[in-house]
């Protein structure tokens, strides 16, 4: 069985999501294709890319831990 990645992922935390989404969506010209409280997805097609913002809880230092995950968008599981 073949799998066939779409895209690959990039997940990172953010202290303010609405800041980012508006910096973000200056930056690659493109607004996200999710928007939800605290989330956000770009799909980029240059570079060919699956991106998402999580804000982080209240409270906790956005400097620690600014990679959320990486991974692989695939058309089937």
């Amino acid at each position: 069985m073949e799998t066939t990645i779409l895209y690959p992922h990039v997940s990172i935390n953010v202290a303010n999501i609405d800041r980012s989404v508006a910096f973000y969506t200056a930056f690659f010209n493109t607004e996200p294709i999710k928007l939800r409280t605290g989330y956000a997805k770009f799909e980029l097609q240059n570079p060919k890319l699956n991106f998402a913002l999580n804000e982080k809880p209240e409270g906790e230092s956005a400097s620690s831990q600014i990679l959320n995950h990486f991974g692989f968008q695939v058309k089937s599981t």
